[in-house]
């Protein structure tokens, strides 16, 4: 009897064995899941942030040249030459803002307007159209107009008796 309880022993130990072995295994398995799982959601975050930013980067680049254009139409001769005469030329809008601004950038509209919100020069799609349309469409955004003028007058500094950006 004494044999036939310690092979009882002895397989319940066996068994034991089994039993702790296949739950270390399964645990790791379990961690392994996990960590794999975590992994995957921390690379895709971090793809995505990367990614964002780089959007993000690219956009702050592209306005910055848009406005570095269109900012040197407010100190270049030529759009002083033409605004003397109260307006631009047919020739002057042709020339300089259809083949220059909207071949390079693709604006669908840009509409000259004096401080007074006159509109005075209205380009659709690369060709010149009757300055009232633009000055309805620019309506649309005077919200947009006045934050522009709020943020352009905070950027102002005094200098030498006149002003500097």
């Amino acid at each position: 009897m004494a044999a036939g309880a310690a092979k009882r022993k002895s397989g319940k130990a066996v068994l034991g064995i089994h039993a702790a072995c296949t739950l270390v295994a399964f645990l790791v398995v379990a961690s392994l899941a996990f960590v794999l799982n975590r992994s995957v959601t921390e690379a895709d975050r971090f793809g995505l942030t990367a990614e964002r930013r780089l959007v993000e980067s690219e956009m702050r680049h592209q306005v910055d040249a848009v406005v570095q254009y269109q900012a040197q139409l407010s100190y270049w001769d030529r759009s002083f030459a033409q605004l003397a005469e109260g307006t631009f030329t047919d020739a002057f809008v042709k020339q300089e803002l259809t083949d220059w601004l909207w071949r390079d950038f693709g604006f669908s509209w840009m509409i000259f307007a004096d401080a007074s919100g006159r509109t005075f020069v209205a380009v659709e799609n690369g060709r010149k159209i009757d300055a009232e349309i633009g000055g309805r469409t620019v309506k649309w955004v005077e919200d947009l107009i006045e934050k522009a003028n709020g943020l352009y007058e905070e950027a102002l500094i005094a200098k030498g008796g006149g002003w500097a950006l």
